[in-house]
């Protein structure tokens, strides 16, 4: 007998906007499912850590909103967040700690940064 699934790994299909995995349409060609998909897993693992190279790459503003406010869901859970991003907006949206690199070393960690050392 097959029991349905309950607890914390159903929830994060809702939490991600994505779909479950019977009803998803065919794979995306730019990589944007694979971002939702370990956001989904990080959601529902609960990992210490959760790297995040580029998460709103090739998204439109609203789906690259959505994930900045996921990942800070998933922070606030206490998984630690490990992000490399270009994004500005959602970098000075979430005023997190920003540890910024030139050449391999670091020349800026602040606890709620912003984007760029100007501002």
């Amino acid at each position: 007998m097959v029991e349905e699934a309950r607890g914390p790994a159903v929830l994060p299909w809702t939490q991600c906007s994505c779909a479950a995995p019977a009803t998803r349409a065919a794979p995306d060609p730019h990589g944007r499912a694979w971002h939702r998909v370990a956001t989904h897993r990080a959601v529902a693992t609960q990992p210490a850590i959760r790297p995040a190279a580029e998460p709103t790459g090739n998204l439109d503003p609203t789906t690259s909103l959505d994930s900045g406010r996921l990942l800070d869901r998933i922070n606030r859970t206490g998984t630690t967040i490990v992000m490399a991003t270009h994004d500005d907006e959602i970098v000075d949206q979430l005023r997190k700690r920003v540890v910024e690199l030139n050449n391999g070393e670091v020349v800026r960690d602040q606890s709620r940064g912003v984007y760029g050392a100007q501002r």
